[in-house]
């Protein structure tokens, strides 16, 4: 509303920065850029949990996440470049870790870093672990939220897989049982169906425009059209990391594979967690409760670490 009424865009952070009125309207009346670094959680004593947003490019879903781990747990997210329209949004992978380790670094300056990412956010923080790492800089957590490859992962590619689960599990299941699965899995590949037809759209326009040297069309100027794109374009390196993964358990088709394909790049160690609920209900309630207490305990381990190191 703001935006069609007073033609300024402003990101969701907005509601953590400036929940009130008068302060909303500073901001509107402010030439400042958005940051992407949203303080969320800003206080306690434990080590500080940078998450990165999804590709909505937004961070106000991790609201309820931050609240659940509770006042001693400072909790930062990672919102996109762009949301508020001054600045063109990033398209690559590689350049939004850059941009967000330059953006932690102000809060914290020296590792060991933890971090973390949901859905697209995950592939960003994976990035981010490597950029770090090549600097010498140690990374405490690697939290995958529900993250997966989006490239020639063998899930999404090849029948006999998407086949071969939903075969076992249908023998000797219920009609009712048998019409619930099929429902969910019809959804499931229709939203990744979309998703992907959008993606080819966003890039081919997008590499016109850079070609040509034409101006991006406004709908391509937003960060979505920008996250898909560089989502598409990535190309993940093999990580000497540990990393963890926390897996949507409703998806209980891809139980034979839960690591997502993950095991095969992270060579320091993987952990999969499985979080109750679909891959848009792990950040909210109940199932949020479960993936703050189980993210905790890695936490936890972390600041373990980094007390005994300081030691």
């Amino acid at each position: 509303r703001i935006e069609e009424e007073l033609g300024r865009r402003l990101p969701r952070s907005v509601l953590f920065e400036a929940n009130t009125v008068a302060e909303m309207a500073k901001r509107i009346d402010s030439t400042t850029p958005t940051g992407c670094l949203v303080p969320i959680q800003p206080a306690g004593d434990g080590p500080i949990f940078f998450c990165v947003h999804d590709v909505n490019g937004q961070v106000l879903n991790f609201r309820a996440l931050a609240a659940h781990l509770g006042s001693d747990q400072p909790f930062y997210g990672l919102q996109s470049v762009g949301l508020d329209g001054t600045a063109p949004p990033l398209a690559r992978i590689e350049d939004m870790a850059a941009r967000y380790i330059a953006e932690i670094r102000r809060v914290q300056p020296r590792g060991p870093y933890h971090l973390g990412g949901y859905s697209m956010g995950g592939l960003i923080a994976y990035e981010m672990g490597q950029q770090l790492r090549a600097a010498g800089e140690r990374v405490g957590l690697l939290a995958l939220l529900d993250t997966y490859q989006h490239h020639g992962h063998r899930r999404f590619g090849h029948l006999p897989v998407w086949i071969e689960p939903d075969r076992d599990a249908l023998s000797g299941a219920t009609l009712a049982a048998a019409a619930q699965r099929l429902a969910l899995r019809s959804r499931f590949l229709a939203l990744n169906a979309r998703t992907a037809l959008w993606r080819g759209l966003f890039g081919t326009v997008w590499r016109f425009c850079e070609i040509s040297r034409l101006a991006m069309p406004k709908p391509l100027q937003r960060p979505v059209a920008a996250n898909l794109l560089a989502v598409r374009s990535y190309r993940l390196p093999p990580y000497d990391g540990d990393a963890v993964l926390f897996a949507a358990s409703r998806y209980s088709w891809d139980r034979k594979d839960w690591d997502a394909g993950w095991r095969a790049l992270v060579r320091g160690g993987l952990d999969v967690e499985p979080i109750p609920g679909l891959h848009h209900e792990i950040l909210e309630e109940p199932n949020v409760g479960v993936l703050a207490r189980t993210l905790s305990r890695y936490l936890r381990k972390g600041w373990d670490r980094q007390a005994d190191a300081a030691e």
